[in-house]
């Protein structure tokens, strides 16, 4: 039996990050490229990118101090357990540089234990229905369904 025509086709060529933006443009075709790659590294680390611009733009858009002063109001329990003083100093102290990098990393760090969770889950669901695709199909395919999740 011959192979399907899209397991013969060569391996597509180029710079991959430029082949990830194709993801936004043609889906369909990207998503049939899968099948003949097992990139899964560029959609990752596109998708952590993504999540620390994504932070970046929000501090600096809404501003860190009105960020946690927000998160103060949604939970006024811990506001009056604390008291007002130190939410105010906390709100404060929010606003530092290195606080401001400490949710950039929590961004970063959140995507990929969420992107690496999932794909895991994914992959066992595979398993568990005896799908043909190998492990690294699956999560090339997943990360960039995750990609466009974040963009």
């Amino acid at each position: 039996m011959a192979a399907p025509a899209s397991l013969s086709q060569p391996r597509p060529s180029g710079n991959a990050w430029i082949g990830l933006l194709q993801i936004f443009f043609s889906p369909g075709e990207t998503f049939e490229t899968v099948d003949r790659t097992s990139a899964w590294a560029v959609p990752f680390f596109a998708r952590l990118l993504a999540a620390i611009a994504l932070s970046f733009v929000t501090v600096r858009m809404i501003g860190m101090e009105t960020i946690v002063r927000k998160q103060f109001e949604a939970r006024p329990e811990l506001a009056e357990r604390l008291g007002k003083d130190k939410v105010d100093e906390i709100v404060q102290q929010s606003a530092t540089p290195f606080r401001e990098r400490i949710s950039y990393g929590a961004a970063a760090l959140g995507a990929a234990v969420v992107t690496l969770v999932t794909a895991g889950v994914f992959a066992g669901l595979l398993r568990v229905f005896d799908a043909p695709a190998p492990s690294t199909q699956s999560a090339s395919a997943f990360t960039r369904c995750s990609l466009l999740s974040t963009c």
